[in-house]
């Protein structure tokens, strides 16, 4: 595969992973698109360039990480919630991601997923339109308050990300909005929680390829992550709760129409 393809596959990758679309499933048909592989091996190339936004967000919440290793005690007692997002959240979602990637691995045969991504689309429409005149929507609950309970919530709804078509920005950051964390809080958690499972997915086939060029799409991956995950960390801060779920629903509607252009060049 050439270099300047995943170069520039690379920067698009690390730009929508933390953006509401799905980004497997967008670079899986870029991939197909542009190079003429198959979709197999498009969808390994795919998760081999989450190595790159893995490790962009080990950079970005370095300093939560470290803090949080530091208070895990060895009665397995989380007292701070970054340890539950970063232990039990990711052992939830493999326990739903494995059989369902060896799944696609075996049996892959197109985009089937897209439609669940325009769905959560809507819903996050329809919710913001609510939460305008919802007074319960002003309860906020923080990254602070994060149960283990929610946890294990958000691990089983990251695992159905590995699906190509769900997004797991859409869907994780959909449910934490939905348990009403603040906006920035839900992003946060989800970012993190997203660590550990991509990182070992993006290892695992990066391994799997064995292609040196295949660096330098994780490269291009990462630099892009890093500035896309300040930007949407921006956003949650500055746009209302109910604004902020109506903007990633309408984001999410527009990227389902342009996988749909996409799948018919």
């Amino acid at each position: 595969m050439e270099v300047i393809a995943l170069l520039v596959i690379g920067a698009i990758q690390g730009i929508i992973e933390w953006i509401p679309i799905s980004s497997s499933g967008q670079i899986l048909i870029l991939l197909s698109k542009i190079t003429g592989i198959s979709p197999g091996l498009a969808y390994e190339y795919s998760l081999a360039l989450h190595l790159g936004t893995a490790l962009a967000a080990l950079t970005f919440y370095r300093k939560a990480i470290s803090q949080a290793l530091r208070e895990v005690n060895y009665s397995l007692k989380f007292r701070n919630p970054t340890s539950l997002l970063l232990t039990v959240t990711p052992a939830c979602s493999f326990l739903v991601a494995a059989p369902l990637f060896l799944l696609i691995r075996l049996q892959f045969q197109k985009l089937s997923a897209d439609e669940i991504t325009a769905i959560i689309g809507l819903f996050l429409i329809a919710t913001g339109l609510i939460s305008l005149r919802s007074s319960s929507m002003k309860r906020v609950k923080y990254i602070s308050n994060f149960s283990l309970k929610e946890a294990i919530l958000l691990g089983i709804v990251q695992g159905l990300s590995i699906i190509p078509g769900v997004s797991r920005s859409a869907i994780t950051i959909a449910l934490l909005l939905g348990l009403h964390f603040k906006s920035e809080d839900a992003f946060n958690a989800s970012f993190i929680a997203a660590i550990p499972v991509t990182f070992a997915v993006g290892l695992f086939e990066t391994i799997n390829i064995a292609s040196p060029t295949i660096i330098a799409g994780i490269l291009t991956a990462f630099i892009f992550g890093l500035i896309a995950m300040k930007g949407m960390i921006m956003i949650s801060k500055k746009v209302k709760h109910h604004a902020l779920l109506i903007l990633l629903g309408t984001i999410i509607i527009a990227s389902y129409i342009i996988a749909l252009i996409l799948q018919k060049i």
